[in-house]
């Protein structure tokens, strides 16, 4: 799914310790608007920083209101000392800043959701001037190739409506897995299945028995009166708790309630705030409960191993019944 992932802006979210006021962290950025901020052996210069909105927005989720703003940037990454603008680096994206309203001041802070990955923490510390420790920390959810797996099998047994522990919060509907991409026992060599109806082809079975860790996963899902969301997870890492998350989900491929220029910004903090909470708290609740664990993992692998089995005994049958003929009729090999 490499080629695939180039169409995705992935995300990764971040908490701020130290900041409470998304007025003063908004202003704080924007005043970086021109200047030469240095990191070590690198200078990021000429910043170029943009509030999308001019008043802050404002959407209601888990039942609380959260007040949002989205800011583009961008600079020019330069070796420190270098005065050669060909090893100038131009790096841009955006941030959705957000907090929760009605908080105690005590309590109250600020979260960024940033389409950056590796560097997203040497940028946000820069934007908003820190130098201590620990003043913004990552804020994965925790998923990883066994979350993947859940998803899969949820899909492949026809389990697919998701229901949220929360009366507040609606009951999710995985449509479709259409696309995943994992190692293979070897490590050297990598499997992946893509398209509309991955669920349904033959390779797809054999590759997911082939593979030893999943650790991106594209489905198709349904949540309240939002139609369709495409999720693109994926987190590279063997442990969830070693911080590689990335989440995406492409505003042309939502159908929903969501419109306009805040389209974007409210999908991202629904995923993030509402439809991940909902999909990750399943997961653990049938991990809890031994629906879900080493045994009934190999269940599914056997099962998975019979469907591939059968539908390879049907290719021989259907080969052995048309062999002799003259006929240029394709046989189906994936019905």
């Amino acid at each position: 799914m490499d080629g695939k992932s180039k169409e995705y802006i992935l995300t990764t979210r971040w908490v701020d310790h130290r900041a409470t006021s998304i007025d003063a962290v908004i202003n704080k950025m924007l005043d970086q608007n021109g200047k030469i901020l240095p990191s070590r052996s690198v200078t990021y210069a000429d910043w170029r920083i943009q509030k999308r909105y001019e008043e802050h927005q404002e959407i209601l989720l888990c039942n609380k209101k959260i007040i949002y703003n989205y800011l583009n940037f961008s600079c020019e990454q330069n070796n420190s000392g270098s005065d050669m603008p060909e090893n100038a680096v131009t790096k841009s994206g955006y941030i959705i800043v957000y907090t929760y309203d009605n908080v105690n001041e005590k309590d109250k802070k600020i979260y960024y959701i940033i389409n950056k990955n590796s560097d997203a923490l040497k940028l946000l510390r820069l934007l908003m001037g820190y130098t201590g420790q620990s003043e913004i920390k990552r804020l994965d959810i925790g998923f990883d190739s066994d979350f993947f797996v859940w998803i899969v099998k949820k899909v492949y047994g026809q389990d697919n409506i998701i229901s949220s522990d929360s009366d507040i919060l609606s009951d999710i509907i995985i449509k479709s897995v259409i696309g995943f991409k994992g190692d293979s026992p070897e490590q050297s060599s990598r499997i992946q299945a893509d398209g509309e109806s991955v669920m349904n082809l033959l390779s797809t079975l054999s590759y997911f028995l082939e593979s030893n860790q999943i650790f991106n996963i594209r489905m198709q899902l349904q949540y309240a009166d939002h139609h369709n969301v495409e999720l693109y997870l994926i987190n590279r890492s063997r442990s969830s708790k070693n911080g590689h998350e990335s989440i995406a989900s492409p505003v042309e491929k939502y159908e929903g309630s969501f419109t306009g220029d805040t389209l974007e910004s409210e999908l991202s903090l629904l995923v993030y705030l509402e439809i991940m909470p909902v999909l990750y708290q399943a997961y653990m609740n049938d991990v809890d409960n031994e629906e879900w664990n080493i045994k009934v993992y190999i269940d599914f692998l056997k099962q998975l191993g019979k469907t591939v089995a059968a539908r390879v005994d049907k290719l021989i049958s259907d080969l052995q019944k048309r062999s002799g003929s003259n006929s240029d009729e394709e046989i189906d090999l994936l019905e």
